[in-house]
C-alpha cells in the first residue's frame, strides 16, 4: 500500500468521525493543547531572553567583556599585557584602570564609593555631554543616579573625595584635609541588579594617581562583539606570562545573577512543557478509543491485504498530523504575539527603564519547543498504533 493511501485513511479517521463527536472532541482538544503549548514555550523563553539580554546590555555598559587582575593590588606585567592584548583580532579597547574606594563630602554628608580611575569611560555608558575628561584641566567626576540622590548633587555641583589613605593621614594627625575638589561631569544610571548606580564612580587617571599613587588594579578589555570574548580570553591564558593573573570574561563577573536567570527560565520552559505532556495524553487516549472503535475497520483492512505494519503507520501518521499541526499553528501564533511585543509593545511596564516588556527570539529555543512537541506527540501514538497493529482479524469481524 502506497504513503498516499495511509495518508488518506488517516485524514479520514481525523475528518469523519461524525457519530463519534467525543472522540472528535477529545482530537481537537489535542491539537489546542499542543497549540497552546508551543505558543507558550515560544512566548515565556522570549520574554526571559528579552530580560537576561536587557540586564546583560546594561551590566556591560559598565563591565568590560573581560577583566584581568591580580589577587593582591598592583597588577604585574600590566604594560605588557596590554601590549599583548592590543595585538589580539576582535579586541576593540584595552583599558588600564585604578579602582580604589572613596568617601565622598558635601556639606555634612559622608558617603563611601569605589572610583574606578581609567582613560576613558566604559564603551556603552551613555552620559549627556559627554567629555573625554582626560583633556580636562579640572578634575571630573561621573557618579551613579541613586549615589547623587544620597548626596543630594546633580551635575556640576563640586564635591568632595578622600581615598582611605587620606583618612587613616588625617586620624593620625599628620594634616588636615576636607579632601580634593572634585566637579560632577556627569550622572549615569545604570540598572541590572547589581547596585553600580549606588556606589560606583568613574574619573580620569591622574584623579586615580592623586588618590591612590601610580598602579595598575585591573585591565580592561572591551571586544567587538561578544561572542569573541572566548576566544580573547583563551588567547591570554594561553600565554604563560599571564598564568598567574585573574582573568574573569563577563559571564563570570556575575556568575550567580546569570545562573540565576538561567535557572528560572529552564524552570519556567520545563513547567509550560506540561500543557504539552496533557496535550500529547489526549492524542493517546484519542487514538486509543479510535482504535477500540474503529476494530470492525482494522480487520476489513488487514482481510483486504493490508499487513500489520501499515496498520501501525495509519495511526502514527494520524497522531503525527495532530502533532505537525498544533506545533505549526503554535509556533505561528507564538512568533507573532512576540514579534507584535517587539514592534508595537502591546504589554507596557509603568515605572521601569524600559517602556514595554522586552522580548528576543532565539532560534534555539524555536527548534527545542518544536522538537519536544514532536517528539511527545510521537510518543503518544506508540502505544495505539501498536494495539492497532495486533488486531485480530476474526475477532474483529466476528459479528459482521
Amino acid at each position: 500500500m502506497s504513503f498516499h493511501l495511509i495518508q488518506f485513511i488517516a485524514l479520514r479517521y481525523i475528518f469523519s468521525l461524525k457519530k463519534l463527536s467525543f472522540i472528535s472532541f477529545i482530537t481537537f482538544l489535542s491539537y489546542l493543547g499542543i497549540t497552546t503549548g508551543i505558543a507558550a514555550l515560544i512566548c515565556v523563553s522570549s520574554i526571559f531572553n528579552g530580560f537576561r539580554d536587557l540586564v546583560q546590555d546594561m551590566l556591560l555598559s559598565i563591565d568590560p567583556h573581560i577583566r584581568i587582575s591580580q589577587s593582591h593590588g598592583n597588577l604585574k606585567l600590566s604594560d605588557t599585557l596590554i601590549h599583548f592584548t592590543k595585538k589580539v583580532d576582535n579586541v576593540l579597547k584595552v583599558i588600564s584602570c585604578n579602582t580604589g574606594k572613596i568617601i565622598i563630602h558635601k556639606n555634612s554628608i559622608l558617603q563611601p564609593a569605589v572610583l574606578s580611575s581609567q582613560s576613558e569611560l566604559p564603551t556603552k555608558l551613555s552620559i549627556e555631554n559627554f567629555v573625554l575628561f582626560t583633556n580636562s584641566t579640572k578634575n571630573n567626576i561621573f557618579i551613579g543616579s541613586a549615589l547623587a540622590d544620597k548626596l543630594q548633587v546633580m551635575k556640576g555641583d563640586t564635591i568632595h573625595i578622600s581615598s582611605l589613605a587620606m583618612i587613616d593621614a588625617v586620624s593620625s594627625g599628620l594634616f588636615q584635609s576636607t579632601g580634593i575638589p572634585v566637579i560632577i561631569a556627569g550622572v549615569f544610571q545604570v540598572s541590572g541588579g547589581m547596585d553600580y548606580d549606588k556606589y560606583l564612580c568613574f574619573s580620569s587617571e591622574s584623579l586615580g594617581a592623586t588618590l591612590f599613587g601610580s598602579r595598575t588594579t585591573n585591565i580592561d578589555i572591551i571586544a567587538s562583539e561578544t561572542k569573541f570574548t572566548e576566544k580573547i580570553k583563551s588567547l591570554i591564558i594561553q600565554n604563560p606570562l599571564f598564568s598567574s593573573l585573574i582573568i574573569k570574561d563577563w559571564n563570570e563577573l556575575h556568575k550567580e545573577l546569570y545562573a540565576t536567570m538561567e535557572y528560572e527560565r529552564t524552570a519556567s520552559f520545563i513547567v509550560i512543557s506540561l500543557v504539552a505532556c496533557v496535550a500529547a495524553f489526549n492524542i493517546l487516549v484519542s487514538l486509543w478509543m479510535t482504535v477500540h472503535t474503529k476494530r470492525k475497520d482494522i480487520g476489513m483492512l488487514l482481510s483486504m491485504g493490508l499487513t500489520t505494519n501499515q496498520i501501525k503507520h495509519i495511526f502514527l501518521f494520524k497522531g503525527m498530523i495532530i502533532g505537525i499541526a498544533g506545533t505549526v499553528s503554535g509556533t505561528v501564533i507564538g512568533l507573532l504575539l512576540c514579534k507584535g511585543q517587539q514592534l508595537y509593545g502591546w504589554i507596557p511596564i509603568a515605572n521601569s527603564i524600559v517602556k514595554s516588556l522586552p522580548v528576543s527570539i532565539h532560534s534555539i529555543d524555536i527548534i527545542t519547543s518544536c522538537l519536544l512537541t514532536l517528539g511527545l506527540a510521537f510518543i503518544a501514538t506508540i502505544y495505539p498504533s501498536s494495539i492497532a497493529a495486533k488486531t485480530s482479524i476474526t475477532e474483529s469481524l466476528r459479528y459482521e
